[in-house]
């Protein structure tokens, strides 16, 4: 299900959107986008209903540039952004040489606040990289260079940090296999932005069942007739002893504190202490889901439960179980990993 129609602003050509504002929090369909003459700008889009390909109604709203923005940009001032480029012609990394790394040098003229952004290249045999940047862990430490559907390029913002005049470096060690199991390593270019204003950057994961990081042990059956679910499908199994299970495995960019967020589908004969089981920094926590009720909507993305709060390491270690050993149905649909300021 689509929900919270997002209009995004870029200024390095569809790179990365720097700026975003929602448009409309509830189920969202297709849309378009037009400029006026005047600079207004214009979004039809589709909107309501419970069908995923039909839409109540339709609506057209109206906005500029410098509401999306929060008045960070406008026609009139600019931006206000300078960027200097690294290319780092990938790949760097020699495929499966685990501790292999790469330094990159950078250079800033005065002592200031600067971002940190990596273009990247995600592959089926991507492998999992850890960043320092003078040694330090930036915020986003750890990346999974593996493809999510198909192979492509990505980019992440590692760090907004203060830099003293002078050079930097900024090192990528190739620290073992992604999701899928591959090792291989294509970074293409880090960039240095000077801005005033910070970015638009949501810090959250989801793993959805059938998606890069989900396995299950025995045999789950695909469902679509309870609608509420997160993306295509959700995966249900009767009530058993615990031998059936779903694994949802992130790849936590920084270590920190992340609210854990789970998606389901809800009916009466869903199991009222659905069992997840947290594997986190501190060990296991298990919390009992009643999935005979919906969650409480959530303005980004739909129904979603809070399992806790918990501290997370860097990297791919962490992961929520749900098994079969409940009082009726289990839904495994996704789960989602909240970064916390």
């Amino acid at each position: 299900m689509r929900w919270n129609v997002t209009v995004a602003i870029s200024y390095d050509e569809g790179k990365s959107f720097r700026y975003s504002r929602s448009i409309s929090p509830i189920r969202g369909y297709y849309s378009d986008l037009a400029r006026l003459s005047d600079g207004t700008i214009v979004l039809l889009y589709g909107c309501d209903g419970d069908v995923d390909s039909s839409p109540r109604r339709v609506a057209v709203a109206r906005f500029n540039l410098e509401w999306l923005t929060q008045g960070r940009d406008s026609l009139a001032t600019g931006p206000g952004l300078s960027t200097s480029s690294y290319p780092m012609n990938y790949p760097r990394l020699p495929a499966g040489a685990v501790g292999a790394y790469v330094d990159q040098s950078i250079h800033v003229d005065r002592d200031d606040t600067y971002e940190l952004w990596l273009r990247y290249y995600r592959s089926a045999d991507g492998g999992l990289v850890t960043v320092t940047v003078d040694g330090d862990a930036p915020r986003v430490s750890a990346l999974d260079l593996t493809s999510f559907r198909g192979e492509g390029y990505d980019m992440v913002l590692l760090d907004r940090r203060q830099l003293t005049a002078g050079r930097h470096s900024v090192r990528f060690t190739l620290a073992g296999s992604g999701r899928g199991g591959g090792t291989a390593v294509a970074l293409e270019q880090l960039t240095l932005v000077k801005a005033s204003a910070t970015p638009d950057v949501r810090e959250e994961i989801t793993v959805d069942n059938g998606g890069l990081g989900f396995e299950t042990v025995g045999t789950w059956a695909s469902g679509r007739s309870v609608l509420g679910y997160y993306g295509f499908n959700y995966l249900t199994h009767a009530k058993g002893t615990g031998a059936n299970l779903a694994r949802f495995r992130p790849a936590i960019p920084g270590t920190g504190q992340y609210e854990v967020l789970t998606s389901y589908t809800a009916d009466p004969n869903r199991a009222s202490n659905a069992p997840y089981v947290v594997h986190h920094a501190g060990g296991t926590t298990t919390v009992a889901v009643d999935q005979r009720v919906r969650g409480v909507p959530d303005p980004r993305t739909g129904e979603w439960v809070s399992l806790g709060t918990f501290t997370f390491n860097a990297g791919l270690d962490s992961y929520v179980e749900l098994s079969d050993n409940a009082d009726g149905y289990v839904i495994a649909d996704a789960v989602r990993w909240r970064r916390l300021p």
